[in-house]
């Protein structure tokens, strides 16, 4: 009955529905109702969802939190970054490649966030150089958001790009 109230419920007593689902059944045994829910149109609800992801330190979790960074509303990026940002690194270079491939979209913020998290991950020059060469391959202009926002960090990416500058390609350099 709960799992369809969720659903088809009116207004407010579907979070209530949510709420008591989530009293009786843990996250996990309810993974795929609340990655719909997340996906829905139903953005107090998808808070809610994503709350109860967050206490879940699964793989499964972390393509859900990567896609509510660039296309949540203020609360679900938040609870998105505060998740990625305590997740194990060696967890997210496996998720390098989509994370570079989104710094091509969204907005600064999101961008200056999946840049924090990239440069956590791993040897700063060496992501570093991962992020040049995916940038060499896109337009222009969104390269030099991309470039502009990683400037932000000032000397934290300075000093390991220095190394880069005897890179053997030139666009690299």
């Amino acid at each position: 009955y709960l799992r369809r109230a969720v659903f088809e419920a009116p207004g407010g007593m579907r979070q209530t529905a949510l709420t008591r689902l989530l009293k009786i059944k843990a996250p996990d045994a309810l993974f795929d109702l609340l990655k719909r829910i997340v996906q829905s149109n139903d953005e107090r609800q998808a808070v809610l969802a994503l709350e109860a992801l967050s206490s879940l330190r699964e793989e499964r979790v972390i393509d859900i939190m990567l896609e509510q960074l660039s296309r949540g509303n203020a609360t679900c990026r938040q609870l998105a970054t505060n998740y990625l940002q305590q997740m194990d690194t060696a967890v997210l270079v496996k998720r390098r490649g989509p994370m570079l491939e989104m710094l091509a979209e969204g907005d600064d913020s999101s961008r200056r966030i999946l840049l924090e998290i990239l440069l956590s991950g791993g040897e700063r020059k060496d992501v570093i150089c991962e992020i040049l060469l995916h940038c060499k391959n896109l337009l222009g202009w969104v390269r030099t958001r991309i470039l502009d926002t990683l400037m932000t960090f000032g000397d934290d990416v300075l000093r390991p790009a220095v190394n880069l500058l005897g890179h053997d390609d030139d666009e690299v350099r």
